[in-house]
């Protein structure tokens, strides 16, 4: 949001008296004074004027170890929730940032940053997501293909992306996935008549379950992991910013050429018309006036009779 709408919509100021604050430099933003009105600041940006801080939320960041038996929703008539686990205190304002099924355990991410929650469950960002995995009936090595090539689900009408699959015991397995379709674990293990029993997850991206956390209990994310490399954009910042200055170089050198082609065009144009003035009045053609034609005439005659 930008700064001055933010100003606005917590003083209730116009337009020009949020100017005025501004252009005084009473706002500061992160401690800093902002005088730009499109700076931009986030829902969780300390903002103050004149020393006083806005009300701001903290960013909340928590790591859940999911029991079974509970439902992946801030809110269920039937079921507990996996707020319920949490502290009412600790619970308020979060959402979910990627889910388990009801009898599922294991890694739970809740927030209330919804930036993080989005990038985090964003597949071009292709955070793998990993799971243990034990099924009713053995495993063998040719279920590694299949995940691998992908399968095709009719009610999405889309082939998976490849999967990875480590046979770690005959009826046990771990499952790397880099998106989440429903029940995505069971409908594959499904291609091959194989119930799944029991699904663990155990990492998200760089993101491991603690292991000191017992089912139900839940912590703090550290800043490396809450804010870490692994939820931010794929391409290292040195390499956007290269290609920040080649796309800015490319579009400079873009709108250069067509201001000179449109001057150009323009230039061309005028000597058309020129040139079709000039051609227009050659063609034209030239009638004598009366009295050319009356002097010219008795000029001949007057020779004539001479």
């Amino acid at each position: 949001m930008r700064l001055d709408r933010f100003l606005g919509q917590r003083k209730r100021l116009g337009r020009r008296g949020v100017r005025l604050l501004l252009a005084a430099g009473r706002v500061t933003v992160d401690g800093r004074v902002i005088q730009d009105g499109r700076h931009e600041v986030g829902p969780f940006t300390p903002v103050a004027l004149d020393g006083e801080p806005f009300t701001v939320r903290r960013a909340a960041y928590w790591m859940l170890h999911k029991p079974a038996g509970c439902v992946s929703a801030t809110r269920d008539r039937h079921h507990r929730t996996v707020l319920d686990c949490l502290d009412p205190a600790d619970a308020t304002d979060l959402h979910l940032a990627g889910r388990l099924d009801f009898n599922s355990t294991g890694l739970m991410l809740l927030t209330n940053d919804g930036r993080w929650s989005r990038r985090l469950s964003d597949p071009r960002h292709k955070l793998p997501k990993v799971y243990r995995v034990r099924t009713e009936d053995p495993i063998t090595p040719d279920y590694a293909a299949v995940f691998e090539r992908g399968l095709y689900f009719p009610y999405e009408d889309r082939t998976t992306r490849p999967a990875g699959l480590e046979i770690l015991a005959p009826r046990e397995a771990r499952v790397t996935l880099y998106e989440g379709l429903y029940h995505q674990i069971k409908r594959l293990f499904g291609h091959f008549d194989n119930r799944v029993v029991a699904l663990h997850r155990e990492r998200i991206g760089p993101i491991r379950l603690d292991p000191s956390l017992a089912p139900g209990q839940y912590r703090a994310l550290g800043a490396d992991e809450s804010v870490g490399r692994c939820i931010r954009s794929p391409r290292a910042p040195s390499t956007l910013r290269a290609r920040d200055r080649t796309t800015r170089a490319r579009v400079v050198n873009e709108a250069r050429a067509l201001d000179v082609s449109h001057q150009a065009l323009g230039d061309a144009m005028a000597m058309a018309a020129s040139r079709r003035t000039r051609k227009m009045s050659l063609a034209r053609p030239v009638v004598p006036s009366r009295c050319g034609a009356f002097s010219s005439s008795s000029a001949s005659s007057s020779s004539s009779s001479l």
